[in-house]
This record gives C-alpha cells, sequence and structure tokens, in this order.
C-alpha cells in the first residue's frame, strides 16, 4: 500500500511530505494502524538538528505520539483488534516487540521506528498501541502517546511529589504545562515555572503556577524548594537554581537531552552537606502505558485533568514545516497537535 508520510531528509532540512510504500503482509506483533492525529514534540526539533545522533539513518519517518484507529493485525497479536481506537506511544508496553516495518521511499528503503505518527497510516509494534474507548477526546488520547504520560509519570514516578512540597519547572511548554498540573493534583502548595516566554504569564497563572520570566529569575525571591524538574536541557540555568533554591536533600530531574556542553555543578554546601541532593534522569516519566494509561483516563473521565486551552492544531500533514517554526520560535503555549485524517 502507498501512503503519505513526513521524511526527515536529513540534520537541519525542511520536512518532506511524500509518499512512501509499505509491504502488505504484517509480520509477527505488527498492527496497521489508520492514524487520526500526531502530536509534535520537542524531540522532534531535536531530531532536525541532529542532537539524537541519528544522521546515520536519515532520511526517516518521524513522530512517536498519536492516536488512530487498528486496520489490521499480524500473527499473534492479541491486547488490540481491528476497529479499536489505540494510543500511539513510544514508552513499552505489554505484547510482541516486533520487527521494524519495512518502508520505502522513491524505491529505496527508508527508515522507520516501531511507532511513528506523522503519517497516514503506521505499523506499530503491539506493545507500543494501548486501547481506549473510542468515545475519549481525540487530543488526550493523542498526548497520552507522550505529553501526558511523561509529565504525569515525572510528578508520580520519578519526582514522587507530594503534599505540601515546593516545585521549580524550567520550561512549562507542552510537557512542562502538565506537570504544573500534575504536580498540584498531587498536592504542591507553590509551583514556579521558569520560561523564556513571556506570554506565558497569563495561561500559567490561570492554572495555579507562579510564572517567571527566564531572564528574571535572579531578580524573583524563589523560596527553597523540594524539587526542580528541568524539561530544556539548559543545564546552566538549572545548575543556578540547584545552589540557590534547592533544599538540602531536594531533588532535581532531568527529562531531556543537555542543548549545551556543561554539567550539574552542586555548591559546596550541598555537596558536603549532611543530605545532599539527588540527581536523576527521566525516560519518559518512567511510564509503564499498560497500566499508566487506563489509571490516567481515569482521572481524565473525573474532571482532574484536561487538554483544554493548551493544545494548538494544525490542519493536515502539509502543515507541519509551519507548525515546527511556531514550536522553534516559542508562539505555542501548550502542545501542537497535527491532524492527518
Amino acid at each position: 500500500m502507498k501512503f503519505r508520510a513526513v521524511i526527515l531528509p536529513g540534520i537541519n532540512e525542511n520536512l518532506l511530505i511524500e509518499e512512501v510504500s509499505l509491504n502488505n503482509v504484517l509480520d509477527i506483533g505488527q498492527v496497521l494502524v489508520k492514524v487520526i492525529s500526531s502530536g509534535i514534540c520537542g524531540a522532534q526539533l531535536q531530531e532536525i538538528a541532529g542532537l539524537k545522533g541519528n544522521a546515520k539513518f536519515m532520511p526517516h519517518m518521524i513522530g512517536h505520539e498519536g492516536c488512530g484507529e487498528v486496520i489490521e493485525v499480524g500473527p499473534g497479536v492479541t491486547n488490540v483488534k481491528i476497529g479499536d481506537r489505540v494510543v500511539m506511544h513510544w514508552r513499552v508496553g505489554t505484547g510482541i516487540e516486533s520487527n521494524f516495518p519495512k518502508y520505502t521511499f522513491n524505491n529505496k528503503a527508508i527508515t522507520g521506528g516501531k511507532v511513528n505518527t506523522l503519517c497516514e497510516y503506521s505499523v506499530v509494534s503491539e506493545n507500543r498501541l494501548t486501547s481506549v474507548d473510542n468515545k475519549l477526546d481525540s487530543d488526550f488520547a493523542t498526548l497520552l502517546g507522550c505529553a501526558l504520560t511523561t509529565s504525569l509519570g515525572v510528578v508520580k514516578n520519578d519526582a514522587k511529589i507530594t503534599i505540601g512540597d515546593r516545585v521549580i519547572i524550567i520550561g512549562v511548554g507542552g510537557v512542562g504545562v502538565h506537570i504544573l498540573k500534575a504536580s498540584l493534583l498531587a498536592g504542591a502548595i507553590e509551583v514556579y515555572c521558569i520560561d523564556n516566554n513571556n506570554n506565558k504569564n497569563k495561561f500559567i497563572t490561570a492554572l495555579g503556577g507562579k510564572f517567571i520570566f527566564s531572564s528574571q529569575t535572579t531578580e524573583y525571591n524563589i523560596p527553597k524548594v523540594d524539587h526542580i524538574i528541568d524539561t530544556t536541557g539548559h543545564l546552566n540555568l538549572v545548575n543556578v537554581h540547584m545552589n540557590k533554591n534547592l533544599k538540602p536533600g531536594g531533588q532535581v530531574t532531568l527529562l531531556t537531552i543537555p542543548t549545551q556542553k556543561s554539567s550539574l555543578l552542586p555548591s559546596s554546601n550541598i555537596l558536603f552537606g549532611k543530605t545532599g541532593v539527588k540527581i536523576v534522569s527521566s525516560q519518559g516519566g518512567s511510564t509503564n502505558p499498560t497500566e499508566d494509561i487506563p489509571r490516567y483516563v481515569d482521572i481524565f473521565n473525573a474532571g482532574k485533568i484536561s487538554c483544554n486551552g493548551i493544545t494548538d492544531r494544525y490542519d493536515n500533514l502539509e502543515t507541519i514545516n509551519i507548525a515546527i517554526e511556531d514550536l522553534k520560535s516559542g508562539n505555542i503555549i501548550g502542545r501542537s497537535i497535527i491532524d492527518i485524517i
């Protein structure tokens, strides 16, 4: 079969929307999904910039969070069935770990992951799919593929934020804004949100956060906090707040690849203090999709969390480069979603 897909041809090149071909026979554990919508993650900017070290695999297909409908299942698949609405996620859940799909572009093999979402159809490994109710809000289902599961997982599994905690979030984009909401849901009493887009001030304040423009952080009197969560990779900024604002025994949680050659250097007071600090990295919020996605859907159905007002929509695949430029420029308040069908 043939369908359109977004392709990254090379480092720092514009994305292409091209026709790709797919072997019509599904392998063991593979599932053919018709993609309904896809999120656009900051990881796409890292891919385009070559920060993920994958230049040797270019050109390749991209996208790793979305929702879709199961069209066909390969041998051995039991967790999903034809007609299911599914969350497409990069974190591994239960089910078969399939081989990589075999796509071709211009009569040559093209790299595709075990889940791709910026395409009309995708062959997905069974363990990258979780079925949800067909009536579940499509935006929420889409962002369960990465943004929501990462955000809620960071708070629940990695930082383990509890009642009475104070938190600093560095970078309140599509993931950071949901970390804010999840932190408050977990009982944090103050959440300080540092970002370089001053236009987010009113938005963050309305959600219950305390917004701080990044260029003014040294002027703002932030109290000692229990947690610093970084979504940006700007380690110099993390260093400033770790040494100035983190309580002894506090924790720094890092979510992304560093954007600069730097290292986290605790001050001597922290390093040689009685309790020290804990620095951890988070991979997708340590989420177990099979267990956590149903739990997060219950939270959504109970009205405790939503995507209202924190998504920017794009109508079709042809808008992908506009969406990427908007993300680069900081014009996006929350998370970008592209409608595929």
